[in-house]
């Protein structure tokens, strides 16, 4: 294994990561594949599929072969033991979700612009200027424990399955992001982000709801709950009952709260979920007792690929393919070309 992999890649920072797809070079020319043809690409540097590391800390920079690449997200973001079919579909989404970011900053520089920030470092890639946090191997391997060594190799041929492929909208690489698992219909892009991408919808996710943590709990004090709240928002007013300090609530179709009025503060449900550390937007609340509790739903921000949702479609026999368009709806597979 090159040096390079000492970093592995985390998908962390996806959630900033939409708003600036809806806004960033949308409307610049975007080269595709001629009609007819299965093969997307765009200029590449000199070195063909690597990325470009640039150490936020240090400045200095690195090539990493895009297929260690890839295979540092697939062995942070899932365990090997999950089924081959789904490591497969992780796989496809991690590369075409680099490759998007590359489409939507064409006119960023490569020197790091526009990077997401990240405690350590940030990815820049050679090809496509994508953005990525990475940690470092050993803090991968305290995830998943000795299961990354064991599966290294299974994860490596699911990787070069399916290198090179690819998911595209309308000749274009989409924005592929993923969670953990859904609270049993994925989200919307436009319920969770307020971007309506056509191919981020809700869709079933039954698989999500047989997972032994598929339901949380959060619970408070009513003086816990009452200081979080005003740390954040001094002007929060707790005149009201506390039983009615949530209230005006707005859900999505997949259940996940999109709006609601904390102490007469309106805020997005990913506001709530952030500031109470819940897994999911997908929650309810109760108060009994002096105390709140929250239940919560999933893992995640809910919107594409469900990780867990992939593992069981996978051992019901689908394949990678036929997994990845159902999450990411209307989508096509065809090949990347690197120049």
């Amino acid at each position: 294994m090159k040096a390079a992999v000492s970093f592995i890649a985390i998908f962390a920072g996806m959630m900033l990561l939409i708003p600036l797809i809806a806004m960033g070079g949308r409307q610049a020319a975007e080269p595709v594949a001629a009609a007819g043809q299965s093969t997307v690409g765009q200029a590449a540097a000199s070195d063909a599929k690597t990325f470009r590391i640039i150490d936020s800390v240090t400045g200095k920079a690195e090539n990493i072969d895009m297929a260690d690449y890839v295979c540092g997200v697939v062995a942070h973001e899932e365990p090997a033991t999950f089924e081959t079919e789904a490591l497969k579909a992780q796989a496809v989404a991690a590369f075409t979700f680099s490759i998007s970011r590359g489409y939507e900053n064409k006119a960023v520089s490569s020197a790091g612009a526009a990077a997401v920030a990240a405690d350590n470092v940030t990815l820049v890639s050679t090809a496509a200027k994508g953005c990525k946090i990475f940690i470092s191997l050993d803090d991968s391997k305290a995830t998943w424990g000795g299961t990354l060594d064991a599966g290294w190799e299974k994860i490596r041929d699911a990787v070069a399955s399916v290198a090179d492929k690819i998911m595209v909208y309308d000749g274009k690489p989409i924005a592929a992001v993923f969670c953990s698992m859904s609270s049993g219909t994925t989200e919307s892009s436009k319920d969770v982000w307020g971007t309506d991408l056509p191919y981020l919808t809700e869709v079933p996710s039954i698989g999500d709801t047989l997972v032994s943590s598929f339901e949380s709990t959060v619970t408070l004090t009513q003086q816990n709950f009452r200081d979080t709240v005003t740390a954040k928002y001094p002007k929060a007013s707790f005149s009201a009952p506390p039983s009615q300090w949530i209230s005006s609530v707005s859900r999505s179709k997949a259940g996940g709260v999109i709006t609601a009025s904390l102490c007469e503060v309106t805020l997005r449900g990913t506001d709530i979920r952030s500031l109470f550390g819940l897994r999911s937007t997908n929650f309810q609340l109760a108060y009994k007792n002096a105390a709140f509790t929250f239940t919560v739903k999933g893992y995640g921000h809910g919107v594409g690929l469900s990780q867990h949702g992939s593992d069981y479609l996978a051992r019901q026999g689908e394949t990678w393919d036929e997994i990845l368009k159902w999450y990411y709806r209307g989508v096509q597979i065809v090949d990347y070309k690197w120049a």
